[in-house]
């Protein structure tokens, strides 16, 4: 089995791909995970929970529960 291969990935950084996402190297400085993340997953959850909030915010104002600081 052979050992798993360090890319350059930029200047002083390498990286390893893991499960789940890679490791960076950060040379004199340490190392970090970082996952990898389909952000087209979690589009439609921000999408909904902004679209709530402007309605709800929208709602208040109508109703006179926010003030205008104008």
């Amino acid at each position: 089995m052979s050992l798993p291969k360090w890319e350059d990935y930029a200047e002083s950084t390498e990286r390893l791909k893991v499960d789940g996402g890679h490791i960076y190297l950060i040379l004199g400085l340490g190392a970090c995970f970082v996952p990898d993340i389909d952000l087209s997953r979690y589009q439609s959850h921000l999408r909904d929970a902004y679209k709530q909030g402007y309605d709800v915010g929208y709602a208040d104002c109508n109703n006179g529960d926010v003030k205008n600081n104008d």
